[in-house]
């Protein structure tokens, strides 16, 4: 999930640093990291896949024909796939 703020995010429980914004942004998966940030900050819901995971995706659906695509190019070609 990818989470929008500044600075620093204090974790009481465990009395360190939770995470730190980055130009803006934090992204996590960590379930415990979500439900605590998710109580304060604005959120996108969404995790976009990464080039790995879209090329494992692929493998797995037996798609042919996307090992030398880009990023971009792979989105799409994904995208016309699905929506046969």
């Amino acid at each position: 999930m990818i989470f929008h703020g500044t600075g620093v995010v204090w974790d009481k429980e465990n009395s360190k640093r939770l995470c730190k914004f980055k130009d803006g942004i934090y992204k996590t998966e960590s379930k415990r990291e979500i439900d605590i940030l998710a109580q304060t900050f604005k959120h996108d819901e969404a995790i976009e896949p990464t080039y790995a995971e879209m090329r494992k995706y692929c493998k797995k659906k037996g798609y042919n024909g996307y090992a030398r695509l880009n990023t971009s190019d792979l989105v799409e070609f994904i995208a016309k796939k699905e929506s046969k």
